[in-house]
């Protein structure tokens, strides 16, 4: 939606022609004027809200159109919606999205890729560089409300490597309000002893041990750099992903697979090799 139509101006607009309408009339009194004047406001009110929604679908479709373009390009499947892999969904910060009992996962493009390096530092399968790594990108929408038979929908778009093996839990936000509430919830912080990290970004885990493996010194230092710096991610048992409250943009998908990419190459092979002996015992 254009910036100048965002719903928060519809509503200052629709409150400053409300005001006028109500301070012309105290000034005109009741007659043709103030009946002319509300009859025009109504008709303006209306006309905002029609360019909003008719400018929300129009954005959604020219997105639509560069994700199946982009996915073309790369020969990755593409499905106008799959909402097979909202599984790859779980805890923070989809729960919003999943309370508002509508939701659906749309301009969805997957592939196997085959990066070039050992998809799992090698611990796992024979020609694992072969294999290559199962990925998706999709776009999260779900419905934030409904009035007067009009929709308002949100959109996050996820980007996620299916992993081998189940590994522990563990995120990493840069740090802002979402991370200091969870803080204050108990959430631990400086998984790494290394201060310009700690200071970017907040990394929470629930295996405080394996995650100081995967975030090692090298990796942190990574995560620093300019094409990497302040990206989301989150590991969640069988998936790595991250994340942007926006609709797919194919300018950005590069650098949301160089960060995953980057996350995978850096686990040592040790951290693998333990989670499948995990698995078989379990």
């Amino acid at each position: 939606m254009p910036a100048w139509l965002t719903h928060r101006r519809l509503g200052w607009a629709a409150a400053g022609g409300a005001a006028f309408v109500i301070v012309v009339g105290r000034i005109a009194g009741d007659g043709p004027l103030l009946d002319a004047l509300s009859v025009l406001f109504w008709l303006c009110a209306g006309t905002l809200v029609y360019l909003a929604y008719t400018s929300q679908s129009r954005r959604h479709r020219v997105l639509s159109r560069a994700v199946e373009q982009w996915a073309q390009e790369r020969g990755w499947a593409y499905a106008p919606r799959d909402d097979s892999v909202l599984a790859v969904l779980t805890g923070s910060p989809f729960e919003p999205g999943y309370a508002s009992g509508e939701h659906m996962a749309v301009d969805v493009v997957r592939a196997c890729r085959v990066t070039g390096t050992p998809s799992w530092g090698g611990a796992m399968l024979k020609g694992d560089a072969r294999k290559g790594r199962d990925t998706i990108s999709f776009t999260f929408r779900y419905l934030v409300r409904e009035k007067y038979g009009l929709k308002v929908w949100a959109d996050v778009h996820v980007v996620a490597i299916r992993l081998p093996v189940a590994l522990p839990k563990m995120q990493v936000q840069p740090e802002g309000v979402g991370t200091a509430v969870a803080k204050a919830a108990g959430a631990i912080d400086h998984l790494i002893e290394s201060a310009d990290f700690n200071d970017a970004y907040f990394a929470g885990a629930e295996d405080p041990r394996t995650a100081h493996a995967i975030l090692n010194a090298r990796l942190a230092q990574r995560l620093l750099e300019p094409d990497l710096a302040g990206g989301s991610w989150e590991i969640d048992r069988r998936w790595i992903r991250t994340w942007d409250a926006t609709g797919t943009r194919v300018d950005v998908l590069d650098d949301r697979l160089r960060l995953l990419d980057t996350v995978v190459d850096h686990i040592p092979r040790h951290v693998w090799l333990d989670a499948r002996s995990e698995a078989r015992r379990a």
